[in-house]
Order: structure tokens, then C-alpha cells, then sequence
């Protein structure tokens, strides 16, 4: 879990290269609004889930991560 995006438009970032080194299945982050939806990484990129779960993007409603 982390709070920024790792990286925007699925492009390589540091981040992502340390995620991808390491077991990782499943990354949840937050901290965007609006149209920076569209940009976010989500989805499962080099066999890792990525999860938006920014309170607005979730329109308020919890989601369950498993």
C-alpha cells in the first residue's frame, strides 16, 4: 500500500522497477482526483494487481480487497 501512484500510464518508473523485483501480487495507492483517473495504473501490469482506492474514484463506497 502506498499513497502516491507508482507510476502514471503504466510507463516504468522507479517504483515500479523495486516493485517488480520483489514477490509483490497486489498494490493499493490513493491520492488522486478527477482526470487524473484516466492516467493512473490499474489492472494487473507484469503479473501485479494495481488498485486505485482514492475515496472519490470509489464514489465514497468501500471496496473489498482480497
Amino acid at each position: 500500500m502506498i499513497h502516491f501512484p507508482p507510476t502514471i500510464n503504466e510507463m516504468e518508473s522507479g517504483f515500479t522497477e523495486l516493485i517488480h523485483s520483489y514477490p509483490v501480487k497486489m498494490v493499493t495507492y490513493g491520492h488522486l482526483h478527477g482526470q487524473e483517473f484516466d492516467a493512473s495504473i490499474k489492472g494487473i501490469v507484469n503479473g501485479v494487481e494495481y488498485i486505485l482506492v482514492s475515496a472519490d474514484y470509489l464514489d465514497f463506497c468501500p471496496i473489498q480487497i482480497a
